[in-house]
């Protein structure tokens, strides 16, 4: 079941042999928030530079901008619930007081949030599009409540990824606008391209360039939408000329930067 607003995503799937279906779980990023109730399956998922071990009833939180991917360790039946959303629905203060440490917890059946989603998944079947929407904004609210009080003890601990990935990884992001060349990260680590170029397609599923470009497309969308003049912007997010910028703009989106707008 699919159901879809302009500031919200509501999906639940089943996924009889995951391997049958690659795209949905390939490594993505993107400038609105997710929340994924997994409920079945066999799986890791991975958080930029964090892997996690999925468990039945695992609550997935992620943030705008991370890349993120779910890695099958088993071609087992898998099913979860994702819902999509933009600040614009929620309060912007109670997202940032989610711990910043949070982005996986269990929540088995009995607890508050199981719950929650047990009588998501009722709703879900029972009302209209419209109906089902009112009620899922409300409780996104007491989800996001729900996280923002968890106790920090009992949120999932991740293992990583290569310790030279992870460190690579932070300092991508510290310097995401400020990369002329991925030669200069391989530089930095006494690494070659090549071996570079190697960790993340074998660990990523992305090129370093990809990675890069992606988010700061992401971020120069979010810029866009903000009111700010495609011409004024694209050299700040790290684009070395306007036309290079134009170009991935459309690749990606599909739409010049200047028709972007903010979401009402």
């Amino acid at each position: 079941m699919i159901v879809k607003t302009e500031q919200l995503l509501y999906n639940y799937t089943t996924f009889k042999k995951p391997s049958l279906n690659p795209e949905p779980f390939s490594m993505h990023c993107h400038n609105s928030y997710e929340l994924i109730f997994f409920e079945k399956g066999n799986a890791n998922y991975i958080i930029d530079e964090k892997k996690y071990k999925l468990h039945k009833n695992d609550l997935i939180f992620i943030r705008p901008y991370k890349y993120h991917y779910i890695e099958f360790t088993s071609d087992t039946e898998y099913s979860r619930v994702n819902i999509a959303f933009t600040d614009k629905i929620v309060n912007k203060g109670l997202l940032n007081a989610i711990p910043d440490t949070l982005e996986i917890i269990n929540c088995p059946p009995e607890s508050m949030l199981g719950n929650l989603f047990g009588r998501m998944n009722y709703y879900a079947s029972k009302l209209n599009n419209n109906g089902f929407v009112e009620i899922l904004t409300a409780m996104l609210t007491e989800i996001l409540y729900s996280l923002m009080l968890t106790d920090i003890d009992t949120i999932n601990i991740p293992s990583t990824l290569t310790p030279i990935l992870v460190e690579v990884l932070q300092y991508v992001n510290e310097n995401l606008f400020n990369i002329k060349e991925i030669k200069e990260v391989s530089t930095r680590f006494n690494i070659s391209e090549q071996y570079l170029f190697r960790l993340f397609k074998q660990q990523l599923c992305i090129s370093p360039h990809k990675y890069i470009t992606i988010k700061r497309l992401l971020h120069a969308q979010t810029l866009l939408q903000q009111g700010k003049k495609p011409m004024d912007i694209y050299h700040n997010c790290g684009f070395d000329s306007y036309v290079s910028f134009y170009k991935q703009y459309i690749k990606m989106f599909g739409y010049s930067p200047s028709k972007e707008s903010s979401p009402v």
